[in-house]
C-alpha cells in the first residue's frame, strides 16, 4: 500500500511516498510562502518523479532481460 506524507507543522514544507517499507519519493522545501502555495506543486512533483523512476526501472529491467537472452543465446552456442 503507498502511503502519502505531508509536513506543514513549520516554516519547512515536506511531501513523501513510501510503499510498503521503501520511500518512493521525498521532496521538502523551506519557502517564505504559505503551505498552501507550496505543498500541492509539491505533491504534483513529487508524484511525477516517482512516475518517472518507475518508469525508467521498468525500461532496464526489459534492457536487462534483453541482454540476459543475448549471453544465454551465445552461451548456447558456444557449447555446441
Amino acid at each position: 500500500m503507498k502511503i502519502l506524507g505531508l509536513d506543514s507543522s513549520g516554516l519547512v514544507a515536506s511531501v513523501a511516498i513510501a510503499e510498503d517499507d521503501n520511500l518512493l519519493g521525498e521532496y521538502t522545501v523551506n519557502y517564505k510562502k504559505t503551505h498552501s502555495q507550496t505543498l500541492l506543486p509539491m505533491l504534483d512533483e513529487v508524484a511525477r518523479i516517482q512516475k518517472e523512476g518507475a518508469a525508467k526501472r521498468k525500461a532496464a529491467e526489459a534492457e536487462l532481460g534483453r541482454i540476459e537472452g543475448e549471453l544465454k543465446q551465445k552461451l548456447l552456442e558456444i557449447n555446441k
